[in-house]
């Protein structure tokens, strides 16, 4: 019996709208105006993996100017999982990055704490554990430090950025502060507390990937980016 061939491409918008739930239902509590935000950033970036027809998982490859790449927002389909579909686009997904940037570039990952093994045989070392909390309440209080984006000086912002994380993107944080909905930051020398409307799905767990909603975070060390990247 024939067995489909799975196709790795470029997505196509409507399909990374299917991602986002999908990651809501795994409990991932996706921003909402994060897929217009990165898609008007990086359209590229975006891989998708088909299989007859049917769009069954993808993820992002972000160039910084070709002296930085980010691998995010992976994901398979639960019912394509186990079957090493998965790692097949993982490897397609660096594979393409690798091809995108200069000599030398450091590439960083979000991933699951449990897959250190499976990433350090792909070439990647751990740098730093986050923490998912999520608070669920019908209001919470606000400290008075914490206040719209949109009110905090971009300069402060892109000052922040350019002291953590290892590459100009000026670009992608101007869309950032003004794209995202209604929401509120706060930036100390320890880290930055953001919080942002986001998917809600019934299944809901903490993740060690990045923060995206309502929450503080402190990392168990300095990490060298603020972790507002995909």
């Amino acid at each position: 019996m024939h067995r489909p061939e799975l196709v790795i491409r470029q997505m196509r918008r409507d399909e990374l709208d299917v991602l986002v739930e999908w990651a809501a239902e795994e409990g991932w509590n996706p921003g909402l105006s994060d897929a217009e935000l990165f898609w008007a950033t990086e359209p590229e970036a975006f891989i998708a993996a088909e299989l007859a027809g049917e769009l069954i998982g993808g993820g992002s490859i972000v160039s910084y100017g070709g002296h930085y790449g980010y691998m995010g927002f992976f994901i398979i389909h639960p019912d394509y999982r186990g079957r090493g579909l998965g790692n097949k686009l993982w490897h397609e997904r660096l594979r393409r990055l690798l091809a995108r940037l200069d000599e030398p570039a450091v590439i960083g990952m979000d991933g699951v704490f449990d897959l250190q093994a499976y990433y350090a045989r792909g070439g990647f070392e751990f740098a730093g554990r986050d923490l998912r909390f999520e608070v669920t309440s019908e209001s919470f209080s606000t400290p008075e430090e914490i206040i719209e984006l949109c009110e905090i000086p971009f300069s402060d912002i892109a000052a922040y950025d350019r002291a953590h994380f290892p590459a100009p993107r000026d670009d992608f944080l101007r869309r950032w502060q003004t794209t995202i909905a209604h929401g509120l930051g706060h930036f100390t020398a320890q880290g930055v507390d953001l919080r942002q409307p986001c998917e809600r799905h019934e299944f809901a767990k903490q993740h060690d990937q990045q923060y995206k909603c309502h929450q503080s975070q402190k990392s168990e060390r300095q990490l060298p980016e603020i972790r507002i990247s995909h």
